[in-house]
């Protein structure tokens, strides 16, 4: 009988779960699929600033030259100033 009632108290605490047990591993998984929608949308935001002006102004890889008539067909300079700084970065 002791030996029915300590096997039944042992099946009450013990639910098959050896070291998985604690509840921690679905704190992983959160973790799985925050860091892969991080990747996504890092990876998304890299692509969308590839190709757009602003970006290529921030890296420096847009000429002078091309500034300069950027500038002009804006209408924030006239054509003489146009002239006058073109010949100018051409020297």
């Amino acid at each position: 009988m002791v030996g029915l009632v300590s096997t039944a108290l042992g099946q009450r605490w013990y639910d098959g779960n050896d070291h998985m047990d604690g509840g921690w591993w679905w704190l992983m998984g959160v973790g799985m699929i925050l860091m892969l929608v991080a990747l996504v949308v890092i990876a998304v935001m890299l692509l969308s600033n590839r190709g757009s002006p602003a970006s290529e102004s921030r890296g420096g890889t847009r000429s002078a030259e091309g500034i300069l008539a950027d500038r002009f067909a804006r209408g924030e300079i006239d054509a003489e100033e146009f002239r006058c700084r073109r010949d100018a970065l051409r020297e």
